[in-house]
């Protein structure tokens, strides 16, 4: 049989369909890891994720808008192999987040418009492969960088959230940091003095922040590794983004 690499969660009638009676062939060395993408998420909800620990070797779970809660990662706890997981504008909260605590592969994950507050975060910062955060739109405020210590977060997304300067100044703890979102946050100038300090940081995003002006520009110039920086929609103006060209010619600039 041929292996089976992807499942569409089109309706709850199908999934039934799809995760009872479908075969998932044994996942061997060298076979194709199973990916599942939920497709008609208002019918994807806690009681059909019930169904997932009888699937083997799935890599990627795409819950995006599902109707899911936090009884629902219960049945993605079971998920051991799991890499990338994806449960934006769901229902789950930093209560949720204390079942996923075992998935030791897990690389990615995107929290995006969640109830998700920081606190949650502590229960994932001990997994040895993630990586990646996406919290853009969540209700997460400083503490979430107090949270995610000691983690080897490298991506990191809190756009269109509470992080403001005083976060940014703890940014310190997170010594592997390479990308930074901030997009759409109450950050100044001052703020933006604290990224200099990330030795790591590749790339920047300030959009729309109309509180970040030319006075920033000399410190992002002095962010060591910066390769790319974003600032569209801020106050920096064009003898401002001059002088940064200047200052940093191999830096790519995207701005208005």
């Amino acid at each position: 049989m041929r292996a089976i690499t992807e499942l569409l969660l089109w309706c709850l009638g199908l999934v039934i369909t799809a995760l009872v009676f479908v075969t998932i062939p044994k996942q061997d060395e060298g076979e194709t890891p199973v990916k599942i993408t939920s497709w008609d998420t208002d019918n994807v909800t806690d009681e059909t994720l019930k169904q997932l620990p009888s699937i083997k070797g799935v890599t990627q779970l795409n819950l995006t808008g599902a109707k899911v809660t936090d009884e629902g990662l219960k049945s993605v706890a079971g998920l051991t192999e799991l890499e990338w997981l994806a449960l934006g504008a769901t229902k789950v909260t930093d209560k949720g987040l204390a079942s996923l605590s075992g998935l030791n592969n897990l690389q990615i994950i995107n929290l995006s418009y969640t109830k998700v507050g920081g606190e949650g975060l502590k229960s994932l910062v001990h997994l040895p492969k993630l990586r990646t955060i996406s919290l853009g739109g969540s209700q997460v405020t400083n503490a979430c960088i107090d949270a995610l210590a000691g983690s080897n977060v490298e991506t990191l997304e809190v756009n269109g959230t509470k992080v403001d300067d005083v976060g940014l100044s703890k940014l310190t703890v997170l010594p592997n940091l390479q990308c930074l979102n901030l997009s759409s946050n109450n950050i100044t100038d001052s703020g933006v003095k604290a990224l200099v300090k990330l030795k790591e940081l590749r790339k920047l995003s300030l959009d729309r922040i109309e509180s970040v002006t030319d006075a920033a520009v000399d410190d992002l110039a002095s962010i060591p590794n910066l390769q790319q920086l974003s600032i569209w929609k801020t106050k920096i103006t064009p003898i401002g983004k001059a002088h940064l060209k200047q200052l940093r010619p191999g830096l790519e600039i995207a701005a208005d």
